[in-house]
């Protein structure tokens, strides 16, 4: 390639840049150092077009920053963010820009966590209020708060909070109910309270003073019935019906199958049912025999001989 072709190049380039059509002039430059890489004229004309760009862009920046003294006057951080953001697209290693963008962020946090604040003590000021006059309307409360505010951490723990305090409420308003042996009712005031927050550990509390109790009480029903069978198996004893203490104590090991007392009593009742049974057959023989040898004499094709 002669030199007049580079000084041609050359010349089409510097022109570019003296009109500032720096992108034109960036991407005939490339196209040049793509097929001659070493070429030193290129190389600096691509140097030259980045400086001045960069320089190009300084002013931009300095002129936008100036623009933007009214919004730091009226504290506008937000807005200030967003601008400087598009500068630092400009201007990605400007020094300036970058702390800039640091101190703009942390005064706009500041802000955020004063309006947060404001905002929460005059929802705090409502849901208390609620608590008190209108449970239904409060968890509705909760529920649009949690819904428009789930990126905010402390409302959505305020929401958590008053939801714990509903509860709280509710299980001191049904304590009665809680500690006695309404059982049914007392499940269905947990679903109820599960509707609210299914994770609150103060359901968990209710469900353990109720089942413990449950407990208690099945135990001592058990108590109580084996107590009774028991005691109806010695009467029956006594009356020699054996067949019904036979039964009577087989109930008994249904519901308590190492009971000492009912295991020994079946023994013995089914020992003494069966000598029982045995005398009364062996009885009953004897006094029929008579009969049965009489009726034999009259008509002895009535009885099965081998």
């Amino acid at each position: 390639m002669d030199d007049a072709f580079f000084r041609q190049a050359e010349q089409n380039i510097i022109q570019l840049i003296h009109e500032k059509k720096y992108k034109e002039a960036y991407s005939l430059v490339k196209q040049f150092l793509e097929r001659f890489p070493r070429e030193k004229t290129f190389i600096k004309l691509k140097e030259q077009i980045e400086e001045a760009v960069e320089e190009e862009n300084e002013s931009l920046v300095n002129e936008k920053l100036k623009s933007l003294k009214p919004l730091y006057k009226e504290g506008k951080y937000e807005e200030i963010l967003r601008e400087l953001k598009e500068l630092l697209i400009l201007s990605p290693n400007s020094s300036k820009l970058q702390k800039l963008y640091q101190e703009a962020q942390i005064k706009y946090q500041n802000q955020v966590a004063v309006s947060q604040e404001k905002f929460e003590k005059k929802q705090r000021s409502r849901l208390d209020e609620l608590l008190k006059t209108n449970e239904t309307l409060l968890i509705e409360e909760i529920f649009l708060l949690e819904t428009q505010n789930s990126d905010v951490p402390r409302i959505r723990k305020l929401a958590q909070e008053y939801r714990d305090k509903i509860i709280e409420k509710k299980i001191k308003e049904k304590e009665e109910l809680i500690y006695s042996d309404k059982y049914d009712a007392i499940a269905n005031f947990i679903e109820q309270l599960r509707k609210i927050d299914k994770d609150n550990p103060r359901i968990a509390e209710v469900e353990n003073i109720s089942g413990g109790k449950k407990l208690t009480n099945q135990s001592e029903q058990k108590s109580e019935y084996i107590y009774a069978g028991q005691t109806h198996l010695d009467t029956l004893m006594k009356l020699k019906k054996y067949d019904k203490v036979m039964a009577a104590a087989e109930e008994i090991l249904k519901t308590d199958p190492d009971n000492k007392t009912a295991k020994q009593l079946l023994e013995e009742a089914t020992q003494l049912f069966f000598a029982q049974t045995r005398e009364e057959s062996i009885s009953s023989i004897n006094k029929n025999l008579p009969d049965l040898k009489q009726e034999y004499k009259k008509d002895k094709t009535k009885f099965t001989t081998i």
